[in-house]
């Protein structure tokens, strides 16, 4: 993504349509994630859409007939707590070919529960990670390459950002990851109760296919 300015493009990534509120009105519209120091900049297109009204000099915004105050470039917020931060490297540290390494990373206190964006400019693979408030930032590095990679001290490899709620926007969500259950801990009748319908499948395809060749095979002996 790239900002108004020299030098201003930034890593963000897209959200599926997402609820928020600005004062009591409601909005559910895509949004960019960035590693700016803002809570949220509204587009150009979010305020044409909705025909908000602007009065710079009052700082207010008259939005669906309902007045919000205006933040303008360079206030600070009532916190003055920063959201983001950059995240770095301690040390220089080679990744070894075809292994992963998790490395403790530099970079401000955050106050509250944050996650870390990796960058995306390195061969690395890297997931994010959700990190607990005042936990040291981590991060593991996954080097599929045959060749070692070197990441020197002081390298910029992603950003922390607050987070305050995480909620699927299913409606409902999948059971999470390495969590089994079985039929006799559901109730009776549920949806969701035995082998999944899309399993079944899969094991009645496998089955036929079995079965089917092993029936040519037995043809071929006999002949």
């Amino acid at each position: 993504m790239h900002g108004a300015g020299r030098d201003m493009r930034m890593t963000c990534r897209i959200t599926n349509p997402t609820e928020f509120l600005i004062e009591l009105l409601a909005f559910k519209e895509t949004l960019h994630v960035a590693p700016i120091d803002y809570d949220m900049l509204i587009g150009a297109n979010f305020l044409i859409k909705h025909g908000a009204i602007l009065d710079v000099p009052a700082k207010k915004m008259n939005l669906r007939n309902t007045q919000v105050h205006l933040r303008l470039g360079g206030e600070t917020s009532p916190t003055n707590a920063p959201v983001v931060n950059r995240v770095t490297v301690q040390q220089t540290v080679i990744v070894p070919p075809n292994s992963a390494l998790r490395i403790d990373l530099e970079s401000a206190g955050m106050a509250s529960d944050y996650l870390i964006e990796p960058k995306g400019n390195t061969t690395l693979l890297v997931p994010r990670t959700v990190c607990a408030k005042g936990q040291k930032p981590t991060l593991c590095f996954l080097n599929i390459t045959d060749n070692p990679v070197r990441i020197p001290k002081g390298d910029e490899v992603g950003y922390t950002q607050e987070v305050k709620v995480i909620q699927s926007i299913d409606e409902e969500p999948l059971p999470s990851v390495g969590i089994c259950t079985t039929p006799s801990t559901l109730k009776k009748g549920s949806p969701k109760s035995g082998i999944p319908s899309h399993l079944k499948d899969l094991y009645e395809k496998f089955v036929f296919c079995i079965v089917t060749f092993t029936r040519c095979t037995t043809k071929t002996v006999a002949h």
